[in-house]
Order: structure tokens, then C-alpha cells, then sequence
């Protein structure tokens, strides 16, 4: 249902703003087309409402908030003040929440009261007046909301424009883009705030690249981040091109500009997480060399919206995670298990690093306590326990850690393990006993290659609508499901 002309207001349950309820709702009944009279007077029965939720809803110096929303609808204007306060029974005794003679005004100067317990979301007092002889037409016609939609036309030949370094007083660019992109459904909100972009240029933790006509105009951009001081790779993403320039391989250029930079800055690596849902960011990956090294299951919640890709996602999206040397080590010593050596093999195979067998570990712990962290900054519902330092209580602290954040209704959990612990790999039994289970590997992740384990939090994942380009993604998606113990 669309709505029309409408707005929201939320204000403090303070008497001091009941003077901007009577401005706010003046002002959306007149522009409604209602004359001065019944705007005022539609004005009062608002501010009636509202001084009556102040007075009745809120304990005693509790300090909260409630919203007026007003709305056109046929024939007229339907005024709500809602409040998530104490509970009320408006059917048993509705004069008794208001004082005075609140109510008999209200029900004089509009056409409709309504009282509605709304549970969860508390209660609201609906209000509706009616045009007088006027028809809807006079008043003009019923507005429909609609969101940004992008040009539909895609350049019929490749325009014209250089890529450079973003600098810290552009980065209002990147928030646009991504808006043109995502509008505001990117799971990742700093997205959306270019002070702080422009402070992580500025620091040195984020270099973006833009798409730059000769007219100044930025028609897409994608960045590096280098997650903390002593990271030796990089994280590539936050790509946005605009739909209208999409299919003339500018994505493609972005990411090549940013892997040399990585190259030249003497990094291990860069990584990245490609989409499922579609091919486009796989197949532009392959191309530069990445190679797939992990599978993270229903990473992105479904809300998320790819303008000009796909409008719904099907279920929590999952994500390829693929990585490129840039500057690739001579030797590695690592101790991954035993138990998934041949697929591990394969990825790195595929990376040409190889890895002799007789350093696949099959020890015991030597520490008696575990290092590690929870981190829960990226999208909604996902978490990351960071193990840097396996000990004899890594199976016990981790599952305390995973009932607390299944108690907070984290949906995916992924888990990573150093593998240049000599120890780490002899729990992994204990923590696959609690659910864990394998997703694959990341390079220099600590920096020493992390071993990634994900858990579901009854999600159901649809492995037939994941979409995979590369052979070796194929093949470890057909692993991860072959260990994954919710089928």
C-alpha cells in the first residue's frame, strides 16, 4: 500500500514540544489543501492527543519519546500519536486517559477517534478529518511514494572517465554512490557516513579509488581497508557503480588500480567476499587472478537490496571469500588438521603455495588458557569468535561465548583459528562436537593464515540457489555441505 504526503515526527515526552505538534500538524493539514480553520482545529485535537500521552502514558520523571505521524488519506488527513509507554485498556474506559476535556475536544474538531493497543509497539490514538465539500481531486490527487530509481538506459558505448585515488574532502561520493547502488539497505552503515570515511582516508586505514569523468561527475568507486595497524592485507569491497554505467568493465579497472596500490604498499594480499546471488563480482575476480578460499554461509541478511541486480534476496546471502597474493611469501609454516588436508591442499594448491603434509598438525594443546575475541561489528545477525591462541579451554570458552550470542539471536557465527599455532588443530574435533564446521581459509588473516569454522543458527540455507563461477568454489561449496550438520 502506498502512502501519501506522508511524515513522521518524533519528539521527548516533555509539554515544552506540544507547540511543535500544533506547528507540525497546522502545516501537514494545510498542505493537504485544508483551510486555516480546520488546520487549527485539527492542530488542537492533535496537541489534546499528545498532551494526554505525556501526562498519562510515562511514569514520573521517565524520560522517553513518541511519534506523531500524519498521512493522506481519501477524503481527508489521519493524524496518529503513538507511544510505547503503560499499557492502557482505551475499550473499558477510554475517557479516563484524558484529562478534563480532552476527549469531548478531540472528538469535536475531527470527524474520527480511534484507540489501538499495538502489543509490542505499544498504543496510538488515531485521529481523521474529512475534506468538507471538496472532493479529493480539489485537493489534488493521491501522492505515491517511490524510492530512487536508477536510468534504466545503459550507455550504448564506453564513457569516458579516469580512475584516481578518492581524497578525504570527496568522500561524500562514496555515501552517494552507494546509495544509488543499495539505496539504504547496505548491511555495513558506515557506508552512509562520510565524516567517517573521510577520517579512515585520512588515518591512511582506507584507500578508495573513484571513476571520474572529465566533468568531476563520480560514477563509481571501491575501496581498500586495512582492519587494524598491524594487518599485512587488505580488504577489497565497498564497490558501487552506477546502474547506468554498469557493463562497461569500470569495476573491473577499479579493482585492478587497487590490487597495484596493495602491490606497491609491499602487502602480503588482498581479499575480498563476492556475492552469490549473481556472478558479475566473481567472474570480475577471476579475471584479476583472486582465487576462491572459503565459503561463508548466509553472511548477508535478506534485507539487503542490489539496485539493478536483484530487488529480494531468497534467504541470508552467502559469500565467496577469494584472495590474491600480492606479494607472495617463498615459504609458510603452517598446522592445519589432519581431517580436512586434502581440500585445504587444493585451495592453496590453487594459490601456488604448496604445503607439505607432515606440517598438518596432530598434537595437543601446550597452553593452558586460550587468546581470542568476540567481534560483532559486521552485518546484522553475524558475529566472529577470533581464536589467536589455542589453550586446553578453547572448546569451553567458545561454547560459553556461542550460548551467549545464540542467546542474542545471532543468526551466523563464524569462527577463525591461527594456524601458525602449532595446537590450534587438535580442538577442532571438540568444536565441530559443538556444531562448528568448516568454511575454508584466509591468508595472513592474524597475520598467519586463519582456518575459518562457521556455525548456523537454525538458518536454513538453500545450497542449490547459491551461485558459484569457479571450479574450486564449486568444490568447496560441495565440502562445506558435506560437513555442514543441520542437513
Amino acid at each position: 500500500m502506498h502512502r501519501c504526503d506522508y511524515s513522521l515526527l518524533t519528539l521527548p515526552n516533555d509539554q515544552k514540544y506540544l507547540e511543535v505538534v500544533r506547528v507540525y500538524v497546522t502545516a501537514s493539514a494545510k498542505r493537504m489543501g485544508f483551510d486555516d480553520k480546520n488546520s487549527n482545529g485539527i492542530a488542537e485535537a492533535a496537541w489534546e492527543a499528545a498532551s494526554n500521552a505525556i501526562k498519562h502514558a510515562f511514569e514520573q520523571f521517565e524520560q522517553n519519546q513518541f511519534q506523531i505521524t500524519t498521512e493522506r488519506v481519501a477524503l481527508g488527513i489521519k493524524v496518529s500519536i503513538r507511544d510505547k509507554g503503560l499499557p492502557f485498556d482505551f475499550i473499558g474506559s477510554p475517557d479516563s486517559h484524558n484529562s478534563g476535556r480532552g476527549i469531548a475536544v478531540i472528538r469535536r474538531l475531527v470527524d474520527e477517534v480511534e484507540f489501538h493497543n499495538l502489543g509490542h509497539e505499544g498504543k496510538e490514538v488515531v485521529l481523521i478529518k474529512y475534506f468538507g465539500d471538496k472532493t479529493v481531486q480539489d485537493y489534488g490527487e493521491v501522492c505515491r511514494q517511490t524510492s530512487y530509481n536508477p536510468k534504466t538506459n545503459k550507455f550504448p558505448r564506453t564513457p569516458e572517465y579516469r580512475i584516481r585515488l578518492v581524497q578525504s574532502n570527496e568522500a561524500i561520493e562514496i555515501s552517494r554512490n552507494m546509495f544509488r547502488a543499495y539505496g539504504y539497505s547496505y548491511s555495513l552503515p558506515h557506508a552512509y557516513y562520510p565524516d567517517r570515511t573521510a577520517r579512515l582516508i585520512t588515518s591512511g586505514s582506507l584507500i578508495a579509488a573513484g571513476a571520474v569523468t572529465p566533468a568531476g561527475e563520480f560514477i563509481g568507486h571501491c575501496i581498500l581497508i586495512k582492519h587494524n595497524d598491524n594487518a599485512v592485507i587488505v580488504e577489497i569491497g565497498l564497490a558501487a557503480v552506477r546502474p547506468e554505467y554498469r557493463g562497461h568493465g569500470v569495476f573491473l579497472k577499479l579493482t585492478q588500480f587497487l590490487v597495484n596500490k596493495a602491490k606497491i604498499l609491499g602487502l602480503l594480499g588482498v581479499y575480498g567476499q563476492p556475492v552469490t546471488n549473481h556472478l558479475f563480482s566473481q567472474k570480475t575476480s577471476l579475471k584479476l587472478g583472486f582465487s576462491d578460499c572459503a565459503v561463508l554461509l548466509g553472511y548477508i541478511p535478506e534485507s539487503e537490496v542490489f539496485r539493478a541486480i536483484n530487488e529480494s534476496l531468497p534467504q541470508r546471502e552467502t559469500l565467496l571469500l577469494h584472495f590474491l597474493y600480492t606479494n607472495k611469501p617463498e615459504r609458510i609454516i603452517l598446522y592445519p588438521p589432519s581431517r580436512h588436508a586434502a581440500i585445504i591442499k587444493e585451495v592453496y594448491g590453487a594459490l601456488d603455495l604448496a604445503i607439505d603434509s607432515d606440517t598438518f598438525c596432530n598434537g595437543v594443546s601446550l597452553y593452558p588458557e586460550s587468546e581470542l575475541r568476540v567481534d560483532a561489528t559486521g552485518p546484522p545477525g553475524s558475529a566472529a569468535i577470533v581464536i589467536s591462541r589455542c589453550g586446553a579451554d578453547v572448546a569451553k570458552i567458545v561454547e560459553t561465548h556461542l550460548n551467549r550470542l545464540l542467546f542474542d539471536r545471532i543468526e551466523v557465527i563464524y569462527l577463525y583459528l591461527n594456524m601458525t599455532d602449532v595446537c590450534g588443530c587438535s580442538h577442532i574435533d571438540d568444536l565441530e562436537k559443538i556444531g562448528f564446521f568448516f568454511a575454508g581459509i584466509l591468508p595472513g588473516y592474524f597475520p598467519g593464515d586463519a582456518l575459518i569454522l562457521q556455525y548456523l543458527n537454525h538458518v536454513p540455507i538453500d545450497y542449490d540457489k547459491i551461485r558459484v563461477q569457479s571450479k574450486l568454489g564449486r568444490d568447496l561449496l560441495k565440502y562445506v555441505k558435506g560437513h555442514d550438520p543441520n542437513i
